[in-house]
This record gives C-alpha cells, structure tokens and sequence, in this order.
C-alpha cells in the first residue's frame, strides 16, 4: 500500500509572538504538507485558540504586552495542558529559563533563529522516535519527572559534558523545588542553556 501525504498525520501548530512580521516569517517557514498552523499577535489570543483547538505544538514568545509568555505556559498547565513548548525570544533570563523548564520546556531558541534551524528543531521535537538519552529525559521533562530525567541524564554518557551537566543540574533542582539553593544557583544569566537543547 502507498502512503500519500494526505494518510500521515498533519501536525498543528501554534505560534505565538508580537511581532507581525516574525509571525508572518514563521508561519510561512513551517506550512507544508506536515504542518497546519494558526497564529496568535499576543498571549491573550494564545489562550484562547488554545482553549478551542488542540494543538501538536507552541511556539512561544515571551515578552508580550498583553499577557507574557511565561503566563500563557503556566495557564496551560494549570488546566492540564501538557503540549510541547519552544520558547522563542530575544531574551531568556535565566529566572525565565527556571520557569518555563519546570514547566516542562526543554527547548529555547533565540532570536534570531535560522529558518532552517527552526525547521529541523520543529520536526525533532514533533518526532515520536527516541535516539537517545536526551531524547528519553526530555520525555519526562515534559511529563514534569524530573527526578527521571536527571536519573537518566547522570547515566548517559553523551560527550557532551557542559550539555548533560547544565540540564542535569536544572532536573535536579526542580526535582528537589525545596532545595533553595539549587534553584538559585541557576537563576543566573542563561545564553549557555539558551542554545542547549534536547
């Protein structure tokens, strides 16, 4: 039997920023055969095609002037909502990063991204295949274990060392949220995680 584009499953995405034409930019980058995507000018917006439709994916930004990415996530959470998450912002504070990866976010892009890179890390994160390690933690991160996904970040023995120890460091602390110190050690500046990524 041959399988069409038509018989594979159509991902649905939601891309989420304030900039008109980044938002123009993206969505064109990421329709295809693969992908249907609506798009939302603000956090407001956001929430409420989220709460009609039912999405494979958000691209988030997270300065917004109505209602911040960041609030956007944990409203998503609130009600049960564990769709994946790419932040995609100019600026990631480190508070920011602490905050959306306990949320389950293991992704952040910053602008500006290549459209390339955002294709591929788009169809990566939508993949139902494990590769590795990474890709077994990130799984939990999204579920929020993430007493697993430091379990199995401190067993893997990826070469990337700087990659592991950062992610490993964030799991453990959100696993253990009444270890002050931990989560304040990584409330630091966040370019090194910013281009980390499962």
């Amino acid at each position: 039997m041959i399988t069409t584009s038509e018989d594979r499953k159509r991902h649905r995405l939601l891309i989420v920023d304030d900039d008109q034409a980044l938002l123009l930019l993206f969505s064109i980058a990421l329709e295809s055969a693969n992908f249907q995507n609506d798009c939302a000018s603000g956090g407001e917006e956001a929430l409420e095609l989220l709460d009609k439709n039912r999405y494979d994916l958000v691209l988030l930004d997270l300065r917004m002037p109505d209602v911040s990415g960041l609030e956007v996530l944990a409203r998503m959470r609130e009600r049960g909502d564990l769709t994946e998450v790419i932040v995609v912002s100019a600026y990631v504070p480190g508070a920011a990063v602490l905050r959306a990866a306990s949320q389950g976010v293991t992704t952040f892009l910053g602008k500006p991204v290549t459209i390339q890179f955002l294709r591929d890390t788009v169809n990566r994160m939508l993949s139902p295949e494990i590769h590795s390690d990474f890709d077994r933690a990130r799984q939990y991160a999204r579920r929020l274990d993430f007493q697993s996904a430091y379990q199995v970040l401190v067993g893997n023995k990826d070469t990337d060392e700087i990659k592991k120890s950062l992610w490993a460091e964030l799991f453990r602390a959100l696993a253990m949220k009444g270890e002050k110190e931990g989560l304040q050690r990584l409330e630091g500046p966040s370019e090194r995680l910013v281009t980390f990524q499962f």
